[in-house]
């Protein structure tokens, strides 16, 4: 699955309307829709499509299906038409778009009992969603041929008294018209069933049908340019060009399609249908007996108890001025659905401009569960006057939710309500799967929300999010992940206040800026691009396993040691950037690293840890990564602060649950600290968050095994939750290998896609693999077995034996299966068991191995 955090990282978008309905309640007044349309047959649909997304406070669109009528080329050339304008109206991704019928009802009902039917995708989801538990029927708006609909009656009659049928069609009583042409048995099966069929009316050239909802070409090139939501990327048109949102493709629309009448001018039929379920004032209803078709032409059935709603006298003026209005006040449509753990994403407008939306405004929703659980989720800020939050729902069923804008006057941001309907995860996607991240209930580990645990494999590429590109996170992301990563520490944003360098990525020396203000020591002017490109290397990482460390702005050396802001930030302004986080990325598998190759002691950790607990609902994982200084004060500052912080700052913090210690960059192997930290109390996960990285400053420095060696030292010492790589060349994300700008001590002769192959990051990423399907959670120390040995005394042994050797486990309690891995090799040897009676191992040879000695999940 991807997941991307346009996010469906299933994202879903949406705009939600002002109403009075308190959370914890559905919307009664908003209408169940799903569209189906030929949406490139000529530019009606396209306008219908943009409009009914428009009205998010009127309907609650669940899809767009599509099906092939006669113009307009195959059914994928109008499923690639419909998802231009969903593109357009910012909802791509979010608002499903799916594939119908390519042939006929006569040629398709015969074949239902297949799964891959004609049509099967848009009929099946029709089916799906009038099942759905809700009291509100689902209104079924076709503009197209009558295919899809009546496919998915005979497939499941059962659906007939749970859908009301809109269609925009016929000339009736006049023979003819295109959407009844393309399909008349369709219409007449539908005729004879019992479902709630109503027909906008379409009656060429005669002022009592759709076709006098008319729009000319000054009119649109008048009114439209600029109007909708602004997107990026540009959309390229069915007729060519680049567009950035719906009014200006409307206008290109108009342009390159024959005009009727006096004054030239199109009708918006399909448009108009979309209104009178919006507004059935704008329109005459007419009951009668349902006719039917004959040779084509209309039969009347005066005696037919069946009776059918014909719509016809439309308010032009009325419909078209509503039209516009929406073209410019536009609520974008919300989703209907999501699947456990898997993020949907909300969109607001405000309703004015602020001088700095960023500092100036406040907004979060409540999100109410079927339990009466609730999550609340702050936004952010996504440039000019949109808001976004986004969400993971915890537990399938039905969500509420209500948004609270600290400017209660701001009627696009506050009180706006809407519900979510969430299904079982489904997916592929190892991270979600489990759920979101938490502590384990002793504190020593990390678990995902149903329990299984994972143990931290790291990389460290800080400077990817302000470094990489999509193919070179894709390609690092690739390489991690096959290698056994599974997470990686990033500096959210460039750090250092002096840094100088082009915004292209791929140059020598060039770099994103994440705050427009952090070269003056701000942090008040956040640059929205920088974000929306970071999303898309986070959805890479996230989809390859691979769990984003989050440090929001660097306290020690930095990327090149021109003066990180990171103990010098303002502290409230580093707060509000961590919520900002929090927000952005929050509802997605994440660590918060709040203070970063520092003392855990400046200023801004405290506030920048209270804000997580205020504001992560999902309690995901919160904590500290040192300097090496712990014991010492470093000769190179005259700060007696600095040094001396024993890997232990706010420790007894409710925020805090691991502590990160660092060895340096000497190539010294440094256990201790580790145990060190395990003993301390209360309990904290731990672990060496930064070994010595590989080449560093040397090219044979702590190169190949010296890291795997490494990385079982420290686990086994007491760091439970995981281990951590770095690698000269990565850590900085050096576009070539000869790129300047770092002092010989952290730099190396390698760019970060020479880094990502060096040897010793193959032999972290076996940890991992050895580890897999044991439940380490809570595994402590065992010194009664081994100086380097933790688990859980009569369930889990886990002992590194650097020059192999014999072990007894102490504490068991029954026989436990047992085997031995070869940490050089990544390869198991032998299997066996072990006992009270028989507590003694010995390795298979002199080599490094490790003992394992438990049951596997």
């Amino acid at each position: 699955m991807r997941i991307t955090l346009q996010l469906v990282f299933l994202a879903a978008l949406c705009l939600l309307a002002v109403s009075g309905i308190s959370l914890g309640q559905s919307n009664p007044d908003k209408i169940r829709v799903i569209l189906d349309t030929d949406a490139n047959n000529e530019l009606d649909d396209q306008h219908a499509i943009a409009y009914l997304l428009f009205n998010g406070d009127v309907f609650d669109v669940e899809a767009i299906t599509v099906n092939r009528t006669q113009g307009g080329g195959g059914v994928d050339q109008h499923l690639a038409e419909a998802q231009r304008v969903v593109r357009l109206c910012a909802l791509d991704s979010k608002i499903p778009v799916l594939r119908g019928a390519d042939k006929s009802f006569e040629e398709i009902k015969g074949q239902l009992n297949r799964p891959d039917f004609d049509g099967a995708e848009a009929v099946n989801f029709i089916i799906e969603r009038a099942k759905a538990a809700d009291a509100r029927r689902l209104v079924l708006l076709p503009v197209g041929k009558l295919t899809n609909i009546a496919l998915a009656l005979a497939k499941e009659p059962s659906i007939i008294p749970k859908v009301r049928v809109v269609w925009l069609g016929s000339n009736y009583p006049d023979p003819g018209e295109y959407n009844q042409v393309n399909d008349e048995p369709s219409l007449n099966y539908i005729l004879d069933t019992g479902v709630d069929f109503e027909i906008a009316i379409v009656r060429y050239g005669k002022p009592s049908g759709t076709d006098a909802v008319r729009a000319t070409l000054p009119e649109i090139r008048r009114i439209m340019p600029g109007k909708g939501p602004k997107i990026d990327p540009p959309v390229t048109g069915r007729h060519g060009g680049a567009f950035t949102n719906f009014g200006d493709y409307a206008i290109n629309l108009f342009g390159n399609i024959q005009l009727y009448g006096d004054p030239p001018s199109r009708a918006l039929f399909d448009m108009a249908a979309v209104a009178i379920v919006k507004n059935p004032a704008w329109a005459r209803a007419v009951e009668m007996p349902a006719p039917i078709l004959k040779d084509g032409r209309w039969v009347d059935r005066p005696d037919n108890p069946r009776n059918i709603i014909l719509w016809e006298d439309f308010d032009r003026d009325a419909i078209m001025a509503d039209f516009y209005d929406r073209m410019t006040n536009y609520q974008l449509a919300q989703p209907g659905r999501a699947a456990q753990w898997e993020p949907v994403e909300l969109m607001f407008i405000a309703d004015r401009d602020y001088a700095n939306p960023y500092t100036d405004v406040d907004l979060h929703v409540e999100f109410r569960g079927p339990d009466n659980s609730v999550v609340r989720r702050p936004a952010f800020w996504d440039g000019g006057r949109t808001w976004r939050v986004r969400f993971a729902a915890p537990e399938p069923g039905t969500w509420t939710w209500r948004s609270a804008a600290s400017n209660r006057e701001d009627a696009g941001l506050h009180a706006q309500s809407g519900r979510l309907h969430v299904t079982a995860y489904s997916g592929d996607n190892q991270l979600l799967r489990h759920g979101l991240l938490c502590m384990s209930p002793g504190r020593r580990n990390v678990v995902h929300a149903d329990g299984t645990p994972l143990l931290v494999v790291a990389d460290t590429p800080w400077g990817l999010p302000f470094r990489g590109t999509v193919e070179s996170v894709t390609a690092y992301a690739q390489n991690r992940q096959a290698r056994g990563f599974n997470a990686a520490l990033l500096m959210s944003v460039q750090p250092d206040r002096r840094a100088e360098g082009p915004r292209d990525r791929n140059a020598v020396g060039g770099f994103g800026i994440g705050f427009h203000d952090l070269s003056e020591g701000r942090l008040n002017k956040p640059n929205v691009e920088y974000f929306q490109h970071l999303d898309t290397l986070i959805s890479i990482l996230i989809d390859h396993g691979i769990v984003p460390v989050y440090n929001p702005v660097f306290q020690g050396f930095g990327w090149k040691g021109l003066g990180t802001i990171g103990r010098t930030a303002e502290p409230k302004e580093y707060a509000r950037y961590t919520r900002y986080l929090i927000a952005r990325y929050g509802a997605c598998p994440a660590m918060w690293l709040l203070s970063a190759d520092g003392t855990g002691k400046e200023p801004v950790t405290e506030p920048a840890g209270l804000e997580v607990q205020a504001w992560d609902a999902y309690g995901q994982p919160t904590g500290i990564h040192y300097s090496p200084f712990c014991d010492r004060k470093p000769d190179w500052t005259d700060d007696p602060q600095f040094g001396f912080h024993q890997n232990r700052s706010y420790h007894d913090a409710e925020w805090l649950d691991f502590q990160w210690c660092q060895t340096g960059h000497g190539g010294e192997h440094l256990p201790y600290k580790v145990r060190r930290m395990h003993d301390y109390e209360p309990t904290k996960a731990v672990a060496n968050g930064e070994p010595t990285y590989e080449r560093i400053g040397r090219q044979d420095r702590a190169v190949g095994w010296w890291q795997g060696h490494e990385a079982w030292l420290n686990l086994t010492a007491g760091g439970t939750m995981g281990v951590v790589y770095g690698a000269g060349g990565l850590w900085n994300w050096k576009v070539a290998p000869d790129e300047p700008g770092w002092p010989n001590w952290a730099n190396t002769q390698a760019s970060w896609a020479d880094a990502i192959e060096f040897e010793g990051s193959r032999y972290v990423g076996y940890v991992g693999r050895a580890l897999a399907g044991y439940n380490i959670a809570d595994m402590t120390v065992l010194p009664d077995v081994s100086p380097q040995a933790v688990g859980k005394p009569g369930e889990l042994y886990i002992v590194y034996l650097p020059e192999g050797g014999s072990v007894t486990l102490a504490g068991l309690k029954g026989d436990l299966p047992c085997r031995w891995f070869n940490p050089r090799r990544g390869q198991f040897a032998g299997k066996g068991r072990v006992n009270p009676r028989s507590p003694s191992l010995t390795a298979p040879s002199e080599d490094s191995w490790v003992l394992l000695a438990g049951r596997q999940r």
